[in-house]
């Protein structure tokens, strides 16, 4: 069977008819997939055409409709099972699990069915047992369904207990990369991600003590870079699509802690975010914390120049803080009470100190930026007590976040082109730190060969 000559809905449609005993008429077809008659009855010769010499077809009848014989369910499960269908539960539940934990995206029921050769009914009956084995008890993972799609929420130290669970009851110690039934779910890289050490086990490979496994390195305003082999094999190099620019992937490596600190403290609707420092960090944490769902961002700096660009960034409100406090301002904005999150994202003591006032009760405080080594940041204590404020410090990412950040940056959904305010040479670096510093560029590209 040439599967890759039908299309999505024609795969439904072919699942439908399947599992679907009598007639169909192409007005119920058309009602079911929320098109017209006539395409659905042009679907069906499609799948016809496809299915050509295989013996499994869909005929129809005047008057009555569309079926699939009896003999032509039983070709279809027997090809199913030809190419390593799923014979027990137990490797039904197994498949599904990695299948979920692996995927970068929600992923269609029935395309699932068609992976697995098996009915929309049994499927759910798998979906349900994950439920009862993952969901209801630990790791307490939900397992969310919108429509014909389903994924697992997104909690990278709850994927990666279900992986080591199943890696604890069957792994084939001699097929790294190969580990379950000869279906090559795990990639050697994603092998080594998950069985390392405590760090990377717990979700946190970005304060991993392997210095071979960092993310970062040392290099750069170069034309060359010398890159270790080891790096290399443990994922720490991502291939740039035809497609993308090279300014709009090297947009990947500032992204990537910013993508981690808005995932890690589940930045969101209906948040209310306070984000100190309106820099190129800053302006990547507007633009993502609206894309995230956050309800209002306001931005804090003493730089006229970045405020007014920050506007083009989502923020909803700037505060230029060398004319007004800061924290009176933001309390004004919002009602008195203070924002839901604030995010200190300059090297300053000064504005550490000044995050706690701006804060809600029971709000978070996030310190991204570093301050100068073997300075102190004076707090009220009591305020933070009383208050019941939480105070997190932020550095790095771990494997799969800087993963997704760069898809991030390379997709149509990151404006890159709105940050990339100016493209110089190399040799006029020093023109494009000032530029930044001023506040006259957000994003300055250096090209190492012009």
């Amino acid at each position: 069977m040439n599967q890759e000559n039908l299309t999505l809905r024609q795969k439904k449609i072919l699942h439908f008819m399947k599992n679907t005993r009598g007639f169909v008429t192409s007005g119920e077809l058309a009602r079911h997939f929320d098109v017209s008659s006539k395409t659905a009855r042009n679907d069906i010769a499609g799948i016809n055409r496809a299915l050509s010499g295989t013996g499994i077809s869909v005929y129809s009848e005047n008057s009555k409709g569309f079926m699939m014989t009896e003999d032509s369910r039983k070709r279809l499960s027997l090809i199913g099972r030809a190419s390593g269908a799923f014979l027990t539960k137990e490797d039904r539940c197994r498949f599904l699990s990695i299948r979920l934990c692996l995927a970068d995206k929600p992923i269609n029921l029935y395309d699932l069915e068609e992976e697995m050769y098996v009915s929309h009914t049994t499927l759910e009956h798998d979906i349900a047992e994950l439920r009862q084995r993952f969901t209801e008890r630990p790791p307490y993972i939900k397992l969310l369904q919108s429509g014909d799609y389903i994924h697992f929420a997104y909690d990278e130290k709850k994927i990666r207990f279900i992986l080591n669970y199943l890696f604890s009851r069957d792994w084939d110690y001699d097929a790294r990369g190969n580990a379950y039934y000869s279906y090559s779910y795990f990639t050697e890289e994603e092998m080594n991600l998950i069985m390392e050490c405590d760090d990377c086990v717990s979700g946190h490979s970005e304060i991993c003590e392997n210095v071979e496994k960092g993310l970062a390195g040392t290099g750069g305003f170069a034309q060359y870079i010398a890159v270790k082999g080891k790096k290399i094999e443990l994922g720490g190099i991502y291939k740039i699509p035809k497609d993308v620019s090279y300014e709009a992937a090297s947009l990947g490596e500032p992204l990537t802690s910013v993508y981690a600190c808005l995932e890690n403290i589940n930045a969101g609707y209906p948040d209310t975010m306070v984000i100190i420092g309106a820099g190129p960090i800053g302006c990547f944490m507007a633009t993502l914390s609206k894309i995230r769902g956050v309800k209002e961002v306001i931005m804090i700096d003493i730089n006229e120049n970045r405020l007014k660009m920050a506007r083009d960034f989502g923020v909803d409100h700037i505060i230029d803080s060398s004319r007004e406090n800061p924290a009176e301002a933001v309390l004004k904005l919002t009602n008195g009470k203070g924002a839901d999150k604030v995010i200190s994202a300059t090297p300053s003591n000064a504005t550490q100190t000044q995050s706690i006032d701006m804060v809600r009760k029971e709000g978070l405080v996030v310190f991204f930026g570093g301050v100068p080594k073997g300075s102190m940041t004076e707090l009220d204590c009591n305020k933070i007590h009383y208050n019941n404020i939480w105070i997190k410090g932020h550095f790095g990412a771990s494997y799969i976040q800087s993963k997704r950040a760069f898809e991030l940056a390379i997709s149509h959904q990151f404006p890159a082109e709105k940050f990339i305010t100016r493209i110089l040479p190399l040799d006029r670096i020093n023109e494009g730190i000032q530029l930044t510093r001023t506040g006259e560029a957000i994003k300055v590209v250096l090209h190492p060969w012009d």
